[in-house]
């Protein structure tokens, strides 16, 4: 199957063949490993690869529970961290609410206030039995591309790091 440049979701799971040893190393390299990145040409399916092939693939596991969180930089990464994180950390909130506090969570990262490593222990404790969160970073490269905030694009990467480095989180970035 082809999408054209759309890439395939986790509920295309059932559509997506012809990666499985790609989809097999990845889930070998997420287990063995807290950073991992995806990298290849433009429209090579790194984006289907990792949500339809190795999302449903860790879900499969009967060693670990993941939870996923999936972003997207944009011009505002720390905006779109909170924004991925906030409906796992407080799913009741009204919409308008989860805005505020999104931005509010976004700003907190920026100031140093609160770290990426403190949401990710606070998500899972709030998720009894869950044992690690994914965070799967998808078009990376906005990083660099689109965010013209030097200070915001140093915190996200920071944030990331030492999340990786000092919690249960597992990050894949495409």
């Amino acid at each position: 199957p082809y999408r054209g440049l759309l890439y395939f979701r986790e509920e295309d799971a059932p559509f997506f063949f012809g990666r499985e040893a790609a989809i097999t190393q990845l889930v070998h390299a997420v287990q063995q490993h807290n950073l991992v990145a995806v990298v290849g040409a433009s429209g090579s399916g790194k984006s289907s690869v990792v949500r339809a092939g190795l999302v449903p693939e860790l879900r499969k596991s009967r060693d670990c529970v993941w939870e996923v969180a999936t972003i997207v930089p944009t011009d505002r990464p720390l905006y779109s961290l909170a924004s991925g994180l906030m409906p796992l950390l407080e799913p009741d909130m009204s919409e308008t609410t989860r805005l505020i506090e999104t931005n509010q969570q976004a700003k907190a990262l920026l100031q140093g206030t609160i770290k990426l490593r403190d949401i990710v222990d606070r998500l899972l404790a709030k998720q009894a039995g869950t044992n690690r969160l994914l965070l799967i970073v998808d078009q990376w490269e906005e990083l660099f591309t689109l965010c013209q905030d030097d200070a915001a694009r140093r915190c996200f990467i920071a944030n990331v790091l030492e999340a990786t480095a000092t919690t249960r989180l597992s990050v894949v970035l495409t």
